[in-house]
């Protein structure tokens, strides 16, 4: 029997038997930044943005990572975060593929391989609705799923907007100062 071609199907609901091998709660509580946000881990892995310095909370993040790199890759990836210097660049945390591909992170449960896990500014189609639009790759950080002092934060999550359309909000926070660990 042939293998049949793989087709593009939207992001599915999770179903934990399809993912036993795959632990998605993180070993640390809470974590916090430089600038003083306190991010709080929930029973299913996302996380929740404190902003402490003005008293805002904001919506649970479907994804958060911790990348380490340079205040001028920061600034770079910035660029592409907001699609200051071309509309058709974006950022996304991949993981890359033994065919040399790279699918798109959206949830921990995703991860099968948390060595191949990257943020990426990249170039997409816009004509193509999937997760398999990258068509340039412009710069890449390896990305850890356990917070690390030191490591810049980066957090996305999916929401249905007020008309209705899908949208993606993505945050390239500060630097994680403290982690905080349960007890058990």
């Amino acid at each position: 029997m042939s293998e049949r071609p793989r087709i593009y199907r939207p992001p599915r609901i999770y179903r934990p038997e399809e993912h036993q091998d795959v632990d998605p709660t993180p070993k640390a509580e809470a974590f916090m930044t430089e600038k003083g946000s306190v991010y709080v881990y929930d029973n299913f892995g996302r996380t929740t943005r404190h902003k402490t310095t003005i008293g805002e909370t904001y919506p649970p993040q479907d994804l958060t990572v911790f990348v380490d790199m340079q205040p001028s890759d920061k600034d770079d990836f910035i660029r592409s975060l907001h699609g200051s210097v071309d509309p058709n660049e974006r950022i996304y945390v991949v993981e890359k593929q033994p065919n040399g591909g790279a699918l798109k992170i959206r949830r921990p449960e995703q991860v099968q391989n948390p060595d191949a896990l990257y943020l990426v500014a990249c170039q997409v189609d816009p004509a193509v609705r999937s997760d398999h639009n990258i068509t340039h790759i412009l710069k890449n950080k390896k990305v850890s799923l356990q917070p690390q002092e030191g490591f810049y934060t980066y957090d996305t999550r999916q929401f249905t907007g007020d008309d209705g359309r899908p949208m993606t909000e993505r945050h390239l926070g500060h630097r994680v100062t403290e982690i905080k660990y349960s007890d058990s």
